[in-house]
């Protein structure tokens, strides 16, 4: 009949649908080595002068990495990268890799034969610049980010690598902060070295470039949320860094400059993303939104209001309300939190947010620290008006008295959330009980709590 083709067709449609299928699971049920992960170790044996960990504590972080990448914890995922490198372990996602022998893996783009390159081995890549997270010191990202020597020619100073995009210009200011934590060199000894102090303003002067670079870019609109969020959180950690810790011991530094700049240029900078954002929140996704409030909580510093009267702070919210329900636990208390540590008020934000938290069948998708985050900033947000979110504090003190264990929550947690409800003026006595049942009946040391907790 005519039918037969197109049924024939069909059945072979569903078999290749089926088969597809059944690839997919078996990519997903793909069997772990037996450290619980698809790493291998690869290299010379461990480097003991330069690998601080333990072999298991190396497993351990590489399949707790793991959980978060497939959870899209991308934050979190990398700060474990971040720490693992610290530690002198070095990952090749690409590849399934890892080594703990003092080598790192070249640049992605760079020759795959290459095992040890320079610290100049951005030269290697004559189309662009290399992943900055392979950057191992300030110097390093700094002189990835410039032009060669040869292309430099008919400059005096350095100059940003024209290839070099928004997200390479991003990439590097999210590096920074852990490249100064990491990176002592310029902080001890030899102060009165000329040829350092040579060394130290040529830095100096590249990274002012790079900053210039940066906000120009900004200016002209070639930024995107993705690009946009990251540098936000980046100064503003670069900030938050430098003004607790005293590391500007070397004059002329990039510690010292940054500091600087970050406090006399910190208005320009915070403002410049600003104007940056405003014309393509739209664009944002929720992570985006609530990073961006929380990158100007932590810099301390909310924009000035546009010229129509509207601030950055009213359009994040006006853009978060109607797509709450898009938003992970972790974001929606990272929003929170931000509004409520620049100390911006919108009412109508509090409440859509504390409608949607008792909107929920369940709150087991929020971990002890998003809900000890919630409730500590609800307390400070509520004020007088605590009656307001008595539904929400009730939500949460009653999804945590259904737990049966609270062996993840922190002391911190618990004194939070035991603040957070005597602060609102909430009455939830099973909730105190529980807490105080946990104290007692897991023998809680309590010389693990804090005085102020």
């Amino acid at each position: 009949s005519m039918r037969d083709p197109y049924q024939h067709r069909s059945k072979i449609v569903r078999l290749v649908k089926a088969q597809q299928r059944s690839k997919q699971r078996a990519k997903q049920q793909k069997q772990f080595n037996e450290y619980g992960h698809d790493y291998d170790q690869i290299g010379k044996p461990i480097d003991t002068t330069t690998c601080q960990i333990s072999l298991p504590k190396i497993h351990n972080l590489i399949r707790l990495r793991n959980r978060h990448r497939r959870e899209r914890n991308y934050q979190e995922a990398d700060a474990i990268l971040e720490q693992m490198r610290r530690f002198g372990i070095f990952m090749n996602d690409s590849n399934k890799e890892w080594r703990g022998d003092g080598i790192p893996f070249p640049p992605r783009g760079a020759n795959p034969d290459i095992q040890k390159y320079s610290n100049k081995y951005s030269n290697s890549i004559k189309k662009g610049v290399p992943r900055m997270t392979d950057c191992e010191t300030m110097e390093e990202a700094i002189e990835a980010m410039m032009m060669s020597d040869d292309d430099n020619c008919n400059f005096e100073v350095k100059k940003v690598k024209p290839k070099a995009s928004p997200r390479d210009i991003s990439a590097f200011w999210t590096v920074v902060p852990r490249l100064l934590k990491d990176d002592v060199q310029w902080n001890s000894g030899e102060e009165d070295d000329p040829e350092r102090k040579r060394k130290q303003l040529e830095l100096v002067e590249q990274l002012n470039s790079i900053l210039d670079h940066t906000l120009d870019r900004m200016e002209h609109q070639h930024f995107g949320p993705r690009d946009l969020t990251p540098t936000a959180l980046a100064f503003a950690k670069i900030r938050n860094y430098l003004s607790k810790n005293d590391t500007r011991h070397v004059e002329g530094s990039y510690h010292e400059f940054l500091h600087d700049v970050l406090e006399v240029r910190r208005e320009e900078i915070f403002q410049s993303i600003a104007n940056t954002s405003r014309p393509i929140l739209s664009q944002f996704e929720p992570r985006h939104l609530s990073n961006l409030a929380y990158a100007y909580a932590l810099a301390e510093y909310v924009p000035e209001k546009y010229d129509d009267g509207s601030s950055l702070f009213g359009h994040i919210a006006k853009q978060s309300i109607p797509s709450l329900h898009k938003f992970k636990p972790q974001e929606l208390s990272g929003m929170i939190g931000a509004f409520e540590r620049a100390k911006v008020s919108h009412p109508s934000l509090f409440a859509k947010v504390a409608s949607h938290f008792v909107s929920l069948d369940n709150l087991g998708a929020f971990n002890p620290q998003a809900l000890s985050n919630v409730v500590r900033s609800y307390a400070k947000i509520a004020g007088e008006e605590s009656h307001h979110y008595t539904a929400l504090f009730g939500k949460i003190g009653n999804h945590i008295h259904s737990l049966e264990y609270l062996g993840e929550f922190t002391p911190q947690n618990l004194s939070n959330i035991a603040w957070a409800f005597a602060k609102a003026d909430v009455s939830h006595p099973s909730l105190f009980h529980t807490v105080a049942n946990h104290i007692v009946s897991h023998h809680y040391d309590l010389r693990t709590f804090k005085p102020q907790e």
